[in-house]
């Protein structure tokens, strides 16, 4: 979600000052503890990411079933992770109301984002380590990047029908 239909960078640079979460550690300094202190708002206001709506559309009109599968990144701080998950689920709900509740996978570390793969399943994603857990469990992976949005969905075409007709296969965003 974050990084491929969600600006997450923006959000996190308006709450450090103007630094880059990879900045933000550099300086011996944790990300996740900033944008966890801002509750369920935070992740409520985010915007959309750039070509995110292209990427979700793409995936909504060629697969069968469009999930979103997304890291809290709150390990076992469940008070912080029901935050975050209230707050992506009010996202959705918001500007992607046509994915079902019970298509909404919020998962507390990203390296359980793997147990969701299978060979009939795609995980469109920002971070090379969650792709590689996937494609590792058995699942096909994309590897997302905002600047240049239309070549997952270059990939994303690869794996539709020739038909037209949305393909038995899962997208994972």
């Amino acid at each position: 979600m974050d990084g491929v239909i969600t600006d997450f960078d923006t959000a996190f640079e308006a709450i450090s000052g103007g630094v880059t979460s990879e900045e933000y550690k550099k300086q011996g300094k944790s990300p996740s503890k900033l944008y966890l202190s801002h509750g369920a708002k935070f992740w409520e206001n985010l915007n959309w990411e750039r070509g995110g709506q292209e990427v979700l559309n793409f995936a909504l009109t060629h697969f069968k079933v469009v999930r979103i599968l997304s890291s809290a990144g709150t390990g076992k701080d469940w008070a912080k992770y029901k935050e975050v998950q209230s707050g992506k689920t009010a996202w959705l709900a918001k500007y992607a109301p046509q994915i079902e509740k019970k298509n909404i996978i919020i998962v507390p570390f990203h390296t359980l984002k793997a147990r969701h793969a299978g060979s009939d399943r795609i995980l469109v994603d920002d971070h090379d380590v969650n792709i590689n857990g996937w494609v590792k469990a058995g699942g096909v992976g994309v590897l997302h990047a905002s600047e240049n949005w239309q070549a997952s969905l270059s990939t994303l075409r690869h794996y539709t029908s020739v038909s037209g007709k949305p393909r038995e296969k899962v997208a994972a965003i």
